[in-house]
């Protein structure tokens, strides 16, 4: 997973109705095919978009270089409890991600700069995507 930029656990929680809504809405792609799907853009369209903002090569702003570093620092802080010396979660990795992804939501906005606010929202979106798993809140069976 050290491989990856971001990553959510995603739970299967048992509810009837959502279950319900989800098999049927399973069951009219298969059975209805691509009248089951109004796309509000055509393929062409989307990938007309992807192509135009791949050749996008945004830069930091001042600010946006400063919020990377000051949450690249607080991440590590955050992993060893304040003890900065003995960080071992939270790698130059992490911060080589945040830079990526803000580039990557600059380009998704067709932007040249990447901006404070996209910076803001990556480091949001990699605070609530890192959660701890206990060994605790994992269930054995017994063999």
């Amino acid at each position: 997973m050290s491989r990856f930029d971001i990553f959510f656990v995603i739970f299967d929680e048992k509810n009837d109705q959502e279950d319900y809504n989800i098999a049927h809405h399973i069951v009219n792609m298969h059975r209805l095919r691509d009248e089951a799907i109004n796309p509000d853009f055509k393929m062409e369209q989307v990938q007309t978009y992807i192509k135009f903002a791949r050749h996008i090569n945004p830069t930091f702003s001042q600010e946006s270089a400063k919020i990377l570093k000051d949450e690249y620092k607080m991440m590590r802080a955050r992993d060893k409890g304040g003890d900065l010396k003995r960080s071992y979660k939270v790698t130059v990795r992490q911060l080589e991600s945040l830079i990526r992804l803000s580039e990557a939501m600059a380009r998704v906005h067709l932007d040249n700069v990447v901006r404070p606010i996209y910076v803001k929202e990556v480091c949001r979106l990699l605070r609530n995507s890192n959660i701890n798993i206990n060994k605790s809140d994992i269930e054995f069976e017994e063999m």
